[in-house]
């Protein structure tokens, strides 16, 4: 049974996925996605333009043999900026976050200067023992 361009663009995934360091596989492969097919022209959506060029300049070639090889056609493949599509994405993460139940936030209280200054007493301080006996010498203190 011959594959849908869909298939077959999951295929290439799944290649690259094996076939790639997996760093830039996640940084530059993982979000695309088939756009469009048309007349053996397969339309891959990217984030941005940055993941285009990349994708462009590394990786047209190798996507392009290993689609005539599925597909077994000729084809050519093109990388276009897809945003509507990360659109969709970002609501679909959004729907799944309702599903989630919320946590529950933290309660912060307010103080107000007024209350700053009877809680942090400036004028008071705390000497740590271990800590003074050490710079006695260097304060010139006596014992006593």
């Amino acid at each position: 049974m011959p594959f849908n361009p869909e298939q077959a663009w999951q295929s290439v995934l799944g290649q690259l996925q094996m076939e790639m360091p997996k760093a830039s596989f996640d940084t530059w492969v993982r979000d695309t996605h088939l756009v469009k097919c048309e007349d053996d022209s397969f339309s891959i959506g990217v984030r941005n333009s940055y993941a285009r060029e990349w994708l462009e300049s590394r990786l047209t070639s190798t996507v392009t043999r290993m689609l005539m090889g599925i597909m077994n056609q000729e084809v050519s493949v093109t990388f276009v900026v897809d945003e509507p599509a990360l659109d969709e994405e970002i609501e679909q993460e959004d729907e799944q976050d309702e599903d989630k139940p919320q946590e529950e936030l933290a309660q912060v209280e307010v103080i107000h200067k007024l209350r700053y200054d009877e809680i942090v007493l400036p004028e008071r301080v705390v000497a740590n023992p271990g800590y003074f006996s050490r710079l006695v010498p260097e304060i010139g203190a006596r014992n006593a």
